[in-house]
């Protein structure tokens, strides 16, 4: 699956408003229009401190961002496989 990872001062949480940790854009799966075609399209999911906080496929990776205020070059990797943790759980 490919996502799309990007900073987030402009997106904020479509929840509270509020600050955003992480916004993931992928592909959405898709839908039928009113003529009968197939969409496709691409979704973005927020990752929001406050709107996920009690939300346990969330906390693995929220604490990253407590620990690591930005993501770097030295924290890639980790976030990389907590982001697709994170996604997979968002599928279930």
């Amino acid at each position: 699956m490919d996502i799309q990872l990007g900073t987030t001062e402009a997106l904020p949480c479509r929840r509270c408003g509020g600050f955003l940790h992480l916004a993931v854009t992928l592909p959405h799966p898709g839908w039928c229009n009113a003529k009968g075609e197939h969409v496709r399209g691409y979704q973005t999911i927020g990752l929001c401190p406050s709107c996920d906080d009690a939300d346990p496929k969330a906390q693995a990776l929220l604490a990253f961002f407590v620990v690591n205020e930005r993501a770097g070059i030295d924290s890639l990797s980790e976030l990389r496989l907590l982001v697709e943790e994170w996604m997979t759980r968002q599928e279930r």
